[in-house]
């Protein structure tokens, strides 16, 4: 059995294959111009863009779904923060009760933070832009909370402030997206 190939039926298939890298450009193009204009009144706007444009989720993302993939980065922060508070607390064991109570507080903020963005995401899912709102700005001010009590004991804390810092810059960010959102619907 002798096997030929008709290449006349090759050219047709590795001409539209060459357009494949052009049509990938146009869908990046077309996700950073989206993230471009869901970022374009945040207040952390470098943030925004980075942080959005390093998640895959953002590729097939409409604009409900930046603001979606803002809030889960978030709530991921918010998650990552609360562990970090366990793990100082197991550390500091044997540390001043004032701390261990400030360490519970900011643990308590934390923990509500986190449940208020999955209250957020619940109102985005409904479609409720204001209750996203409201939830993402909850959560905001439970990290100030955790962030007004550790202002008064420096030292390993200072990376929760830190961390907190960029928890609050990233609700922000939800929050612009959430605007954006909102105004074209």
């Amino acid at each position: 059995m002798k096997f030929s190939i008709d290449f006349s039926l090759l050219f047709p298939l590795a001409f539209c294959l060459s357009f494949l890298p052009l049509l990938n450009a146009a869908d990046a193009n077309a996700t950073a111009k989206l993230i471009e204009k869901a970022c374009k009144d945040a207040e952390y706007k470098d943030l925004c863009i980075q942080s959005l444009q390093a998640d895959e989720a953002s590729k097939d993302s409409d604009l409900r779904g930046l603001v979606l993939l803002a809030i889960r980065l978030a709530g991921a922060n918010g998650s990552d923060t609360l562990d970090y508070i366990k793990k100082i607390q197991n550390d500091t064991s044997e540390s001043e009760p004032a701390i261990d109570q400030c360490l519970n507080e900011c643990w308590e903020h934390y923990l509500s933070a986190v449940e208020q963005l999955d209250d957020s995401i619940a109102a985005l899912l409904a479609e409720a832009s204001n209750d996203v709102k409201t939830w993402v700005e909850a959560a905001i001010i439970d990290a100030e909370s955790c962030e007004d009590a550790l202002k008064e004991y420096p030292g390993k804390q200072s990376v929760i402030l830190e961390r907190s810092t960029i928890f609050r810059r990233l609700c922000s960010n939800a929050l612009a997206i959430n605007k954006v959102w909102a105004k074209a619907n």
